[in-house]
């Protein structure tokens, strides 16, 4: 089975998703502050701590590649990236803001190997559009993609929402037209139905790099992304919570956080839709999982992993840019974490 994949954040809901896709096929290293914790019984583990250099190189050495599960981000920053290079050992890590990537970048130049955003949102958001684009036989005039769902989100998660609105990631009001950033002057869409629920969310359009970097690449034509938010008052809360934010009373914008991006206790559930627009026809895409999402960033870091086998890309890249799309989503749908239907639109 090869030498073993380190997990770190292994007592978390997110290195529990990496660990269910990864026992049995591969042997794994759960590393953490308190490994006492950890959600399966029988495997390695090991006490980290991410700010302690020593015990993070150790913990590394005994790995041949590493994924990283803790954070926030905002902590982490290039933390686990320089004890890899280091130890010449692959990096992926769930998250990737941009505070993260910028101090990442100068220790990728030269050498080693690492991938960021490899979460579901950035993440499987944008390998399932890919796969999507991948199976149309021409360019559709008008992309949509909506990103929504239930779930209670642990206080890291929150916390990297919440520093990612603080650094000006993510752009309200804001979509993709020929290359180029542009503004509604009104929302395009109010909102929708969900798919096979009896659910209603409204959608805000929310461009982020990731997103923008696919409709360069892919030169769409126009392209929208739409978080999908409970309760018609969305836009008025995400204010709420930007001025919370600004305030610095954490305590309080983690609650209002909750109540814009994540949901309330009750079944988890997240869908990625994606609407394709022709001269004639209109297609929708849509991936439903019973997971959350915290959970399932993990299971997509695993993936990835898994299906990237012995390839090794020196540098820094984004999840998006080195998937086999293909693969990943093929994977998802075997570990019975997501399920994937096409209908044509009217």
């Amino acid at each position: 089975m090869g030498k073993s994949i380190g997990i770190l954040g292994a007592s978390g809901h997110v290195g529990c998703g990496a660990m269910d896709v990864l026992l049995g096929k591969r042997k794994v290293l759960a590393g953490c502050r308190r490994p006492e914790q950890v959600c399966h019984t029988g495997i390695r583990t090991r006490k980290v701590d991410l700010r302690d250099p020593l015990q993070l190189e150790q913990f590394v050495e005994d790995c041949e590649l590493v994924i990283n599960c803790a954070g926030p981000a905002a902590e982490v920053l290039d933390k686990v990236g320089k004890a890899c290079v280091k130890k010449g050992v692959s990096y992926i890590d769930v998250a990737g803001n941009q505070a993260m990537a910028d101090a990442l970048q100068e220790i990728y130049k030269a050498e080693g190997s690492a991938i960021l955003s490899a979460g579901v949102y950035p993440g499987l958001c944008e390998i399932f559009l890919l796969w999507v684009l991948g199976r149309q036989g021409k360019k559709p005039s008008q992309v949509e993609e909506i990103f929504c769902g239930n779930a209670v989100l642990s206080t890291t998660a929150l916390k990297d929402i919440c520093e990612a609105i603080k650094d000006g990631e993510g752009e309200a009001f804001c979509y993709m037209k020929n290359g180029k950033r542009q503004t509604f002057d009104a929302p395009a869409r109010d909102g929708m139905r969900i798919p096979g629920k009896n659910e209603e969310v409204y959608l805000l359009p929310m461009l982020y790099q990731e997103f923008a970097q696919i409709c360069q690449k892919r030169a769409l034509d126009k392209a929208i992304f739409y978080q999908g938010m409970e309760g018609a008052d969305g836009v008025e809360r995400l204010i709420r919570l930007k001025e919370q934010i600004s305030q610095g009373a954490e305590r309080d914008y983690l609650e209002e956080a909750q109540s814009v991006f994540g949901g309330e206790d009750g079944d988890a559930w997240f869908d990625i839709i994606v609407d394709l627009s022709f001269e004639e026809t209109a297609v929708r895409y849509v991936l439903q999982s019973k997971k959350d999402w915290n959970y399932m960033s993990g299971a997509v870091a695993a993936v990835l992993a898994l299906t990237l086998g012995e390839r090794r890309e020196r540098g820094l890249f984004r999840a998006w840019e080195l998937a086999d799309a293909q693969q990943v989503l093929l994977s998802l749908k075997e570990c019975g974490l997501c399920s994937i239907k096409k209908y044509k639109r009217h």
